[in-house]
């Protein structure tokens, strides 16, 4: 009979596949609009992870190099599988800021966010803001909400 035994986890992660990991933060204003970054591309603030930073981590640094904010983002609102890229995108919850001291953004009403997004962050989008309603953390692969 042959013998097997467990390899250290270092050794086990380097066989393993990574995961690609993004973040967005979802940013309100008082009025509940939702600051958009990057036209004519909007999207909210965030971005990849590199390989050894925490994702929320990874939200705060994003959040301070696109918008100037220096804040970590509160709860995890939103899990969604990406199946064709292998892919994680994470929403944090970003907290409320004085939209008259981000002039260079756009705030937009939830519907018209949704509008403004690439097809793909719409679900996101929407699961983020029901989970900021109702204080849940949404999963969804594929942009189809399963929890």
């Amino acid at each position: 009979m042959t013998e097997t035994r467990e390899l250290p986890i270092q050794e086990r992660a380097g066989q393993k596949p990574r995961k690609l990991v993004n973040v967005d933060v979802l940013v309100r204003d008082q009025q509940g609009r939702i600051l958009l970054v990057g036209k004519p591309d909007w999207a909210m603030p965030g971005g990849a992870v590199p390989d050894g930073e925490a994702p929320r981590e990874a939200a705060r640094r994003l959040l301070h190099d696109q918008i100037a904010l220096d804040r970590a983002p509160s709860r995890l609102l939103v899990v969604d599988y990406v199946t064709g890229e292998d892919r994680l995108d994470l929403v944090f919850d970003g907290g409320t800021i004085r939209a008259e001291d981000y002039p260079r953004f756009a705030f937009c009403d939830p519907s018209e966010a949704g509008e403004r997004l690439p097809e793909s962050g719409r679900p996101r989008l929407a699961a983020a803001c029901e989970g900021l309603r109702f204080q849940v953390s949404r999963y969804l692969e594929d942009g189809t909400m399963l929890a």
